[in-house]
């Protein structure tokens, strides 16, 4: 992965072939102390693995595509949960059919790049586990 500082909190991102996305993001906000804050990105994918909450059973539904795809769209943010880093990211993708599929991101293998930019805030926000719904919220 490459970067380039755009600005006091906004750097541009480029990841490489065979880097997963996830572990980029991290280990980027992890060099830049980066605690809080948000990124939005395209690119090309090899493989990934997204995810649907099924808010009944409180549970994730997951699946796995491979082959060529494209990012079209990618929405995170950076937050903490129990003071480590934690992301949240959904990803929209269309396969080679052209057929769109989206969810919660769990793991995206690159290829050939991907460009994000992201922008962090002052101060951070944590994350508690909720029984009621399942899931880590934002501790506002």
């Amino acid at each position: 992965m490459l970067s380039k500082k755009l600005s006091e909190n906004t750097w541009i991102l480029r990841l490489n072939k065979g880097e997963e996305l996830l572990e980029q993001v991290t280990a980027f906000c992890t060099k830049e102390a980066i605690r809080l804050g948000t990124f939005t990105g395209l690119g090309a994918l090899e493989e990934v693995e997204m995810g649907l909450f099924l808010h009944d059973e409180k549970t994730y539904q997951s699946k796995t595509w491979t082959g060529a795809m494209e990012i079209i769209a990618l929405h995170g943010n950076i937050t903490t949960k129990d003071g480590a880093l934690y992301l949240h990211c959904h990803m929209g993708i269309g396969d080679e059919a052209l057929t769109m599929h989206g969810g919660h991101l769990n793991r995206a293998i690159i290829n050939p790049t991907c460009e994000l930019f992201l922008t962090s805030y002052e101060g951070m926000v944590d994350r508690f586990f909720d029984a009621e719904t399942g899931l880590n919220l934002l501790a506002l």
